[in-house]
């Protein structure tokens, strides 16, 4: 998907394609933090305190966590592990304290708040608040095993987020479509503690993170917006027995169809967008269509 604001600025936005995201794998067995780690609040990072688990403790009114570039874009999937000890405690809302999974970027934010109450919610600057209703997570307690999984698609705009507790399956949690790269140029980890009982201190123990960057296929590295004078045009690699559709959205959640059945003419399909640049924002993306059974094998393969 590329994006046009305004019209004269469509070939910087063209030729400014990041690289996909890298994978990304830690286990936290130290001795020394990886390298592309921030640490947030140093001063209460216990560290590698115990074998396997990087520690770090909460603070009234202040964050403290890891922070690290997503260090690219395009589609992936993130998953981590995690224990809370302490962090619940036995009623009256345990450390009163918020564990905080967060995506963001310029101007726009991405995600999960578990607080020490048990309640469990996934919410998005973009998509204005929460993403469904906050759900209560029975039977998870202080020294638990709590994973997350997160599963973006840029082609759709769409973050999916599942959890599970103690390594058991995944419960998916929420989606919601309509988040772009901009909110996602970095993650955290973060502990938020909102009480003032200093006696009750929260502390999370990390334990595993990984990035899975998807494989970016031909078509995806190809595509790509011109302008010239008063032409726009989408170019994107093409294969012989493929038919293509654009489709234009103004907000990443309404797609109108404005180009359909074009032959492919590999290597490269050019189309003028003949005005469609001019608005003052356009989201465009492909749509790949096999030719062989049309219309019947549509199978409508999104490249972004």
């Amino acid at each position: 998907i590329r994006t046009v604001i305004p019209f004269a600025t469509a070939v910087a936005l063209a030729a400014s394609g990041m690289a996909q995201v890298p994978d990304f794998s830690d286990s936290f067995d130290g001795p020394d933090l990886d390298s592309g780690w921030a640490r947030i609040s140093p001063g209460t990072h216990d560290g590698f305190a115990e074998p396997g688990h990087y520690a770090i403790r909460g603070t009234q009114g202040t964050s403290t966590g890891l922070r690290r570039s997503i260090g690219g874009r395009g589609d992936f999937t993130i998953e981590l592990s995690l224990q809370l000890d302490p962090f619940f405690l036995a009623g009256a809302g345990g450390t009163r304290s918020d564990l905080k999974i967060r995506f963001a970027g310029a101007g726009a934010w991405f995600e999960v708040v578990l607080n020490s109450f048990r309640s469990l919610r996934v919410t998005s600057s973009e998509l204005g608040g929460n993403l469904q209703d906050p759900i209560t997570v029975l039977g998870i307690g202080d020294g638990d095993h709590l994973s997350f999984q997160f599963t973006y698609s840029e082609g759709t705009s769409t973050m999916s987020v599942n959890y599970a507790v103690n390594e058991g399956l995944w419960e998916p949690l929420a989606s919601g479509s309509g988040i772009t790269p901009s909110a996602l140029q970095s993650a955290e980890i973060v502990l938020f503690r909102f009480g003032n009982n200093e006696s009750a201190m929260p502390r999370m123990k990390l334990d595993r993170y990984e990035i899975v960057g998807a494989e970016q296929d031909s078509a995806t590295r190809g595509l790509r917006i011109v302008a010239d004078g008063e032409q726009c045009n989408i170019i994107w690699n093409s294969t012989p027995g493929r038919l293509y559709a654009i489709e234009q959205s103004d907000d990443l959640l309404q797609w109108e169809t404005v180009a359909n059945q074009i032959p492919a003419s590999p290597p490269l399909n050019i189309y003028d967008l003949d005005g469609l640049c001019s608005s003052g924002r356009s989201f465009f993306r492909i749509r790949e269509l096999d030719a062989s059974g049309w219309p019947h094998g549509d199978y409508c393969a999104m490249l972004t």
